[in-house]
């Protein structure tokens, strides 16, 4: 990964900065049907949607997500989500 930086005040455009990879996933703790739901409800799909795009039933796709709030002891999916990406797991 590599920044970039435009100059001020006649300072050199461009000038790129190779950086440490902040994000590194870490132990992989969903199962892949959790994993799938989880990139959809990142995307913003709702149950019944993430639902009819992996051919499971609805409850399924609720059940996934209750697991995934109770590994990750999180109380809501916005922050469920949110923590996916903070910990590289999305």
């Amino acid at each position: 990964m590599t920044l970039s930086f435009i100059g001020l005040e006649g300072e050199p455009s461009y000038v790129n900065v190779q950086t440490v990879q902040n994000f590194s996933p870490s132990k992989e703790i969903f199962t892949k049907g959790e994993k799938e739901v989880l990139l959809h409800l990142a995307k913003g799909s709702t149950s019944q949607e993430i639902g009819q795009k992996l051919f499971i039933a609805r409850n399924t796709v609720d059940k996934h997500r209750r697991n995934m709030l109770a590994k990750t002891d999180t109380e809501s999916t916005m922050k469920l989500i949110m923590k996916a990406v903070e910990e590289g797991w999305i």
